[in-house]
């Protein structure tokens, strides 16, 4: 994840603390509620600026999305805007992909044009990478991730990684260069090994 993107969220949760320890600091003086009441609003006013209606939408149309199913050693897509090699899946286009599957050896790409916005339903999927990260955005203008309702999902990296030029600065079992929300109400188990040298 960048490096904006952790500052967003501290900032996110620095409004959150301040809106509660504006509460707790009430006193009995009126000018000291006014001032405690203002700066509860200026924080919530942050948090709501912070948070897009987009970034809390698990929404989306089954019917024109992009079904992609680990199995095998493969993986099955279904639709247009993704191509697969073996277990590696890369996603060029904007648009809904629907994931589903385990894959023993398999990376998710997200490399698409800079204006692109990319929606991954994780729908019970179970991606290890034996060399890599199992999730890189390398590039598309914001993708979500969202967690199914009642799905389990695992992404699992290894303690070493074999990284190619296009990849150099990968450290993570989810890296993203471009704006990443995760929302949705199944379960994501991050099971992160890698360990630079």
């Amino acid at each position: 994840m960048k490096i904006s993107d952790t500052k967003k969220l501290a900032a996110i949760t620095a409004a959150f603390f301040i809106t509660v320890t504006a509460f707790s600091g009430c006193s009995e003086s009126a000018n000291s509620s006014q001032t405690t009441s203002s700066v509860s609003q200026a924080a919530k006013s942050d948090i709501d600026a912070s948070i897009a209606a987009e970034d809390t939408d698990v929404g989306y149309d089954e019917e024109s999305s992009v079904g992609i199913t680990f199995a095998d050693g493969s993986a099955a897509i279904d639709g247009e805007g993704a191509t697969a090699e073996g277990e590696t899946v890369t996603i060029s286009q904007a648009g809904t992909y629907i994931l589903s599957g385990t894959a023993t050896n398999g990376r998710i790409i997200v490399s698409a044009d800079k204006t692109a916005e990319i929606k991954l339903i994780f729908n019970g999927v179970d991606i290890t990478c034996a060399d890599n990260t199992p999730l890189l955005v390398s590039k598309a203008k914001k993708v979500y991730i969202v967690l199914e309702d009642g799905t389990e999902n695992v992404l699992t990296d290894s303690a070493s990684y074999s990284l190619g030029e296009d990849d150099s600065n990968t450290d993570g079992a989810i890296f993203s260069k471009a704006d990443l929300t995760i929302n949705g109400s199944g379960t994501l188990t991050v099971n992160a090994n890698y360990n630079p040298v």
